[in-house]
């Protein structure tokens, strides 16, 4: 929603203006001289992007492929027999000392801690410490239907924080999708860029929030 205001130019609105001007003068001052002391942003190609990336893991140099060549010592195994079968998967009601999870006051304190820390660890990827806060914010959203069921599809806009480096706008687009009908908690579609529903930002227009 916009709100549009019109004001009567008089010497006292001017007189006005005038001070607030300068008052948030000594500000924006500050702000420009903190941005001049910051490295200049840079725009990367995207191996330059990738290179930089490899610098800051510290990684000297990517593992290869396997080969096509099945005469290749690094060829790649087509052998069925071969393969892992995955058939040494961990027990998921066994902690990881061998203690079997006997109660659910095990499960939620011990075990699924461990499962979610072997997740992070070698699927997921652990999150960082400082993370910056990501400001969520409804852009459009709209009535759809995913099938035969009704849906909401809702356009977001995530702005991330940028305190620490302002040359730089951090902005996040992502779909949200929920059941119309839905009473509590449901599961949910996030889709990340542009999504195929034919919301209001996809169709080019805004709609207002339903309810």
């Amino acid at each position: 929603m916009q709100i549009s205001m019109r004001f009567v130019s008089t010497p006292a609105t001017i007189s006005l203006s005038a001070a607030l001007a300068l008052s948030s003068f000594p500000a924006q001052a500050q702000s420009s001289a903190a941005n001049r002391s910051l490295p200049p942003a840079v725009t990367f190609t995207a191996d330059q992007d990738h290179q930089n990336m490899l610098h800051q893991l510290g990684i000297q140099a990517l593992r290869p492929g396997l080969n096509g060549n099945p005469k290749a010592p690094d060829h790649a195994n087509y052998d069925g027999s071969k393969a892992n079968p995955f058939s040494n998967l961990p027990d998921a009601l066994t902690l990881n000392n061998g203690q079997k999870v006997t109660t659910a006051q095990m499960w939620w304190q011990q075990r699924r801690p461990q499962i979610v820390q072997a997740f992070n660890e070698y699927v997921y990827g652990s999150v960082p410490q400082n993370v910056h806060k990501v400001t969520w914010t409804v852009v459009a959203a709209e009535n759809e239907n995913v099938g035969f069921h009704p849906v909401i599809a809702t356009e977001l806009n995530g702005h991330g924080d940028n305190a620490s480096y302002p040359l730089i706008n951090v902005n996040l687009r992502m779909t949200l999708v929920t059941p119309t009908d839905a009473k509590g908690p449901v599961p949910v579609l996030m889709m990340f860029g542009p999504s195929s529903l034919r919301c209001g930002l996809a169709r080019g227009r805004l709609t207002d929030f339903p309810g």
